[in-house]
């Protein structure tokens, strides 16, 4: 699983909310890892992690390191009391095209 809110746009902050506040909106992903294998998804997953980390493409061969995925079965939305308000639909979710 992991998870993401809206601190990271800095709403809560902005607005007075704690960032541990039920209304300080959260998206939780779960599913299944999967080791990358594919030399595309490679590329892509390598030039993620040392744009942001650059100390990692270092790293000897020997620690074994791997890039993983999140095949996403579950999306649940958190954005008041009450536990999850929203089980999306992960096609519709990944499939969304945002109309800024």
């Amino acid at each position: 699983s992991s998870g993401i809110n809206a601190e990271y746009g800095h709403w809560c902050n902005d607005n007075g909310v704690d960032n541990d506040d039920p209304r300080c909106g959260k998206v939780m992903l779960s599913g299944e890892m999967e080791k990358v294998t594919d030399d595309t998804e490679i590329t892509w997953a390598k030039y993620g992690m040392f744009a942001r980390h650059p100390a990692t493409k270092q790293w000897p061969v020997s620690h074994g390191f791997a890039f993983y995925k999140l095949n996403i079965k579950n999306i649940f939305v958190l954005d008041f009391y009450g536990g999850p308000t929203m089980h999306l639909n992960v096609t519709e979710y990944l499939d969304y095209k945002f109309d800024w």
